[in-house]
């Protein structure tokens, strides 16, 4: 990869920062016509920020951005100039999506900034250019917070909607019950977890399975080595423990020992603790915050 575009540098020192005139916040679309492997250097970027740690495989971006439906426009990033300009210090990045299934509401896909220039106001900097650069059929803007940023969020302007939770259990079968996509697609009856219909369709189609019954259907992709649930549905029901019992049935579907991630299911007591008596475990938290424009 070359120097111009991978590593986010740390600049010599921290008073070329304070001077905001001094950056640089630049949109995605921009970076693709300038720099053509300008969006693979987002990638060491991102896992800098979010403290990968290069647990990714590499192009893993190009399959975020379609999956996710982002719009290179909205989406931006922010850097410093060194004295060697090709050289730019890469301090973060927000990547916003416009999922047709969410409109008017854009969705942040990843926001982050270089851990010792937090503070500094670059994420307030990128949310206006998202403000300015969003399409004119939206305006709202959703993001997830973990637990301990909503105060962060909610003093850029986002207001709580909802809380979700991820959550894992370990396949106890032979995988001999998911079959193939072939033409299925959400819709089948009352969703109860659910991340986006377009992160589903625009999976690469042999990662795709399908399980179903006559009470449910889940949608699933294959993730490395676990199984990702994107959206789960009842046929006629929303009674959350009869679809921890479906879910127990597909978890008893998948080979053994296979994590199973199930994403979006609602984080409240009663919700939760039907799949805790089951043995399913929280794997992560988080608040869906929304902002208007």
């Amino acid at each position: 990869m070359p120097a111009d575009l991978c590593e986010s540098r740390e600049p010599g020192g921290d008073d070329a920062l304070l001077d905001s005139s001094e950056l640089e916040t630049v949109s995605l679309a921009r970076l693709a016509l300038t720099h053509p492997r300008g969006l693979a250097g987002l990638e060491p970027l991102f896992e800098r920020t979010h403290g990968g740690g290069g647990a990714r495989n590499p192009g893993w971006l190009p399959i975020k951005l379609k999956r996710e439906c982002v719009d290179l426009n909205a989406s931006c990033v922010v850097r410093t100039p060194s004295v060697d300009a090709r050289d730019p210090a890469w301090l973060g990045f927000a990547l916003v999506g416009t999922p047709p299934s969410l409109a008017p509401c854009a969705r942040m896909s990843g926001m982050g900034v270089v851990p010792r220039y937090r503070g500094r106001g670059l994420a307030r900097r990128m949310l206006a250019h998202i403000q300015r650069t969003l399409p004119s059929t939206h305006d709202k803007l959703r993001c997830l917070s973990e637990p301990h940023n909503r105060s962060m969020y909610a003093h850029l302007g986002f207001e709580e909607s909802h809380n979700i939770a991820t959550l894992l259990h370990f396949g106890a079968g032979a995988d001999t019950a998911l079959a193939e996509p072939r033409d299925a697609r959400p819709g089948h009856g009352e969703v109860i977890a659910q991340w986006l219909d377009e992160t589903w369709t625009h999976s690469p189609i042999e990662s795709k399975r399908v399980w179903q019954t006559d009470d449910g259907r889940a949608y699933l992709t294959r993730e490395g080595c676990s199984l990702l649930v994107h959206r789960f549905e009842l046929a006629d029901t929303s009674e959350i423990e009869r679809g921890a019992l479906i879910l127990d049935r597909l978890r008893a579907s998948v080979e053994q020992g296979t994590p199973v991630l199930v994403y979006g299911w609602p984080d409240d007591p009663d919700a939760l603790r039907s799949m805790d008596h089951r043995g399913w475990k929280v794997a992560q938290r988080a608040c869906v915050m929304v902002r208007n424009y």
